[in-house]
């Protein structure tokens, strides 16, 4: 082996170790300590008041992390989604303007550094948890969709709509240089936005007859 080669090699592994650490967002301190306490909160909320206290927390402090950090332990994104479902209307609507804010929070740390690739690694390495949760969510929204109790929560519909819309966006910006299929999460979503089209145009035709 060449001594120029060895070098270049030498240099290259100094930098991706370096590179590597650089990427590392791990939870620590206080902030471990309040995202194991939001999470707590979430997962074993005993009445609406509970629930919204820690939610109102959420919001109050969510600008103040990185969004790879909703995908850490404890996993704060996946907590809001598996809930979102099991809440009132009012406190659905919430959690989902949550999510909307973490998802483009993650677009905009994907696209939008001056050093693009140490703040979008970071974020690639969850790609598979990404997609999998929203999968997990349009699945359960298209298995719902025509239950009375969902056509009635119109601000929940219209939320669930902007995440569509959103999420789309999101995987537009970053397919080119993701690794990951997005297919599974793209072909739920169609379905999702068929429901959309059709019970738009059922409501259209009801208005017409009345």
């Amino acid at each position: 082996q060449s001594p120029v080669h060895s070098q270049a090699s030498t240099e290259c592994n100094e930098d991706e170790e370096i590179f590597i650490n650089e990427l590392s967002i791990s939870l620590t301190g206080a902030d471990k300590e309040i995202f194991f306490a939001i999470d707590a909160e979430l997962l074993m909320y005993k009445d609406e008041a509970n629930l919204r206290i820690a939610l109102e927390f959420l919001h109050a402090t969510i600008e103040d992390f990185p969004p790879e950090y909703f995908l850490q332990t404890p996993n704060l994104l996946e907590t809001l989604m598996d809930i979102v479902w099991k809440v009132s209307q009012k406190d659905a609507v919430v959690i989902l303007r949550l999510i909307r804010f973490i998802l483009n929070g993650l677009k905009d740390r994907w696209i939008e550094s001056e050093n693009q690739h140490a703040c979008y690694i970071s974020v690639k390495k969850h790609m598979n948890k990404i997609l999998q949760i929203f999968t997990d969510f349009f699945e359960h929204f298209h298995d719902q969709f025509n239950s009375v109790e969902l056509i009635q929560q119109q601000e929940l519909l219209n939320e669930t709509y902007l995440i569509l819309f959103d999420l789309a966006d999101f995987i537009r910006e970053t397919q080119d240089v993701c690794e990951t299929f997005f297919n599974e999460l793209l072909n739920m979503m169609a379905k999702v936005a068929r429901n959309f089209r059709l019970s738009n145009a059922k409501r259209e035709d009801n208005c017409r007859l009345n």
